[in-house]
């Protein structure tokens, strides 16, 4: 139950994180600058060949809150947030995608963007800052943290947020399970949090039909 009221709570953040921290203010520039549209995401029946189920689709609240969205940064907007439930290797789990998809100009800032509006939460705290941990061989760079949600009981409950952007692609990837919400931010293992978060990348992004 605790795995899926921070998991509610985690989406909603990332959700506004873009509007809320100003990613998605301001005029649009001239469209040639801006790449092709070649992809988009989905939100699969599950991830991570079957370990996680699709349990809720946000998009539809994404859609509203993006719906007309164009800054300097990226042009025709669509957001896609899924909550997902399943077992991992700790056991119960949570895993969080929230992400959107257009034409972005800019992804280094992108990717910024999206952890600083997860860490904005009230709250929340920033355990470990934003650090690169792409995996060698990757073609596309990952920036992970960890972050701490106060729970009303006085607990804490402590989990890996990473993100990635490409010319298309944006999204946030947060997991947790029952044996590492009380884990300490030291024994939060970034290099595998990355790596699956490339793998939830590979099984989300789709060529446009």
């Amino acid at each position: 139950m605790i795995l899926g009221i921070v998991a509610a709570g985690i989406a909603g953040v990332l959700l506004l994180s873009w509007i809320g921290n100003g990613g998605l203010r301001g005029g649009a520039g001239a469209d040639s600058a801006y790449p092709a549209a070649t992809h988009r995401l989905v939100l699969p029946k599950t991830l991570l060949d079957g370990r996680y189920a699709l349990g809720k689709d946000d998009s539809q609240q994404a859609e509203a809150g993006l719906a007309g969205s164009s800054t300097a940064v990226i042009k025709d907007a669509k957001g896609v947030v899924g909550q997902y439930a399943g077992s991992g290797e700790g056991g119960a789990g949570i895993l969080v995608v929230t992400g959107l998809y257009g034409r972005i100009k800019e992804p280094d800032t992108a990717r910024r963007k999206i952890l600083e509006g997860a860490a904005k939460d009230s709250g929340t705290t920033v355990l470990v800052p934003p650090k690169d941990v792409t995996p060698s061989g990757a073609d596309t760079e990952v920036t992970c943290q960890v972050l701490a949600t106060e729970q009303s009981d006085g607990g804490r409950v402590t989990y890996p947020v990473c993100a990635w952007a490409d010319a298309n692609t944006n999204a946030a990837v947060a997991e947790m399970s029952a044996a590492t919400v009380a884990a300490g931010a030291e024994s939060i293992d970034l290099a595998k949090a990355a790596r699956t978060t490339l793998s939830v990348r590979t099984e989300m992004r789709r060529p446009l039909d």
